[in-house]
């Protein structure tokens, strides 16, 4: 809220002092239209023909393949290690 203030900050220092201005266009709820991004040329077909998310996608299924077959090696070791 706009006005004058005081703040009281204890007994050895003085009170401090300041005013409050609220500028009236921050007020100002009309709607604005806004541009879009401005591309030329081939970048949009880049960023739509090859997403930036695949490979990390396919990455990763790799090393969760990879651990699977790992891991069901192991087991099937020891399951033959026990029999024995």
């Amino acid at each position: 809220m706009p006005g004058h203030y005081t703040v009281e900050r204890g007994e050895d220092e003085p009170p401090l002092r300041f005013a409050v201005q609220v500028d009236p266009a921050e007020s100002d709820t009309t709607l604005h239209t806004v541009a879009g991004p401005r591309i030329e040329g081939d970048e949009v077909m880049a960023a739509a023909r090859y997403p930036r998310w695949r490979p990390l996608v396919l990455l990763v299924a790799l090393l969760l393949l990879i651990e699977s077959v790992l891991r069901w090696r192991s087991t099937s070791r020891r399951e033959q290690t026990r029999a024995r």
